[in-house]
């Protein structure tokens, strides 16, 4: 709830900050409602994420989700055909797990921008390429020396660790700085820890 809570303030002091837009609170609220009564979320989708045994279902969505940025990078990349640059990347790595198996804890945190580049299918020509791989091959890294810092190089020890808390499985992977997802705005730190 305290985690919650300081997302919460965080909002609220960038929204009371804000020149330019301002959020109709009666609209909000009607908002929200509709959004608690509509579909349920997104599922995982096993054409472009892997789904098998458990543990290494979990890396893979550890690992994913520790690549789950760079949009901005997006027009550059070489996507599959008929797929966004996200759904290029979750393929290419599902594909790597169905191929070889999960990645372990050494082998992410000894990944380079030419590995990340091979296994996403990318030429690392183009400089804003290079460095999305280059960012990847760190958030990987970060993710292996995590897992075997903290917890064997298990990837199911940080939600074993949570304890059933969605909140602290994002307290702990925040402990990763590409995974520590917070900008800054106007003084703020503003967490958004959206992954």
């Amino acid at each position: 709830a305290e985690f919650f809570q300081k997302i919460r303030s965080g909002c609220e002091a960038v929204v009371d900050r804000a020149r330019w837009v301002r959020i109709d609170a009666h609209a909000l609220e009607a908002f929200a409602s509709e959004m608690s009564s509509g579909p349920p979320p997104p599922q995982i989708n096993p054409a472009h994420h892997y789904v098998g045994e458990p543990d290494a279902t979990v890396a893979f969505i550890l690992c994913l989700d520790a690549i789950n940025f760079g949009s901005g990078y997006f027009p550059y990349l070489a996507k599959r055909p008929g797929l966004s640059g996200y759904f290029t990347v979750a393929t290419s790595l599902k594909e790597l797990w169905e191929d070889t198996g999960a990645l372990d804890a050494k082998q992410l945190a000894g990944l380079s921008a030419a590995d990340c580049a091979r296994i996403i299918g990318q030429e690392i020509a183009a400089p804003e390429v290079a460095e999305l791989m280059g960012l990847f091959a760190r958030a990987l890294n970060d993710m292996g020396h995590f897992l075997s810092e903290h917890f064997d190089g298990d990837p199911t020890g940080p939600i074993t660790a949570a304890a059933g808390s969605a909140a602290r499985l994002a307290e702990l992977l925040a402990e990763m700085p590409l995974y520590r997802d917070v900008s800054h705005y106007d003084g703020l730190e503003v967490p958004f820890f959206k992954r």
